[in-house]
């Protein structure tokens, strides 16, 4: 790690001078590009962090509800790299996750609160490239933990789940309203896409006990485990196609000035 850190601050370093010696024309500069070098060290930085390897330890001991405490605790008592190490986890086991086994639709929730929080500091900050980068990654995230939890309430046998996602979607929806402004439709299109991909490629999870268990019959029984359902498949499918036209609504109402 040291000799990463090490080489990157060489070649930046040796870079300094000569861009110093090829100054131009203010007009017709163009902006330096990242060192690859250097974003490479730095992730490894975050990948190497206690926080984040405490997070893999939560993460292996209890799931969602010990990740939930262990990023609870580090950023309310860690320093301001906390946020940065939290966020990196919490992409690596959502948009960059390999390993299907370890798939956990909270994840995504998590990291769409965190970004949304975030969007909000980097623009109080006047940080738009930030703003812009958390606000459209929180947006994403919220998108794919809609459609998978909601095909998840399909297994529940209780439609109060259901309603508890939507109860908990639609504000998060409505804080993020200006995220609809930063990306494209295109842009948009293809997160929408990426997220039915997500529900659709991971057909094997298992059922989601902690979400049945957030609706009334989950309050009543503590332990309440639904039956099986024989048409799942069906059912994901046509949500699936539903979405395909509400999330292109919803671009477009999202986008609309919000009435006083």
């Amino acid at each position: 790690m040291i000799r990463i850190f090490a080489l990157a601050f060489v070649m930046i370093s040796l870079a300094a001078p000569q861009a110093l010696a090829q100054k131009t024309d203010a007009k017709t500069a163009e902006a330096p590009k990242p060192d690859p070098l250097v974003g490479i060290a730095q992730i490894n930085g975050l990948r190497s962090d206690l926080f984040y390897l405490a997070l893999n330890a939560a993460a292996e001991k209890g799931g969602s509800d010990e990740v939930r405490k262990t990023l609870e605790y580090g950023l309310q008592n860690g320093g301001p790299n906390e946020s940065s190490v939290a966020v990196q986890w919490l992409i690596d086991n959502t948009f960059g996750l390999a390993d299907k086994t370890k798939f956990n639709i909270f994840y995504y929730l998590f990291l769409s609160d965190l970004q949304q929080r975030q969007a909000q500091t980097a623009t109080a900050l006047g940080k738009m490239p930030e703003y812009n980068k958390a606000g459209s990654t929180a947006l994403k995230a919220l998108m794919n933990y809609e459609i998978v939890a909601l095909a998840d309430a399909e297994r529940c046998d209780d439609p109060s789940v259901g309603v508890t996602v939507m109860s908990d979607i639609i504000p998060r929806y409505e804080a993020l309203r200006y995220a609809f402004r930063i990306l494209t439709k295109e842009e948009y299109d293809l997160a929408a896409f990426d997220a039915i991909e997500t529900e659709a490629g991971n057909s094997a999870r298992p059922v989601n006990l902690i979400l049945c268990r957030s609706g009334d019959k989950g309050k009543a029984d503590a332990n309440y485990t639904p039956a099986p359902v024989e048409d799942w498949s069906a059912k994901r499918n046509y949500l699936r196609v539903q979405y395909k036209n509400l999330w292109s609504d919803q671009f477009y109402k999202m986008r609309e000035t919000k009435k006083p």
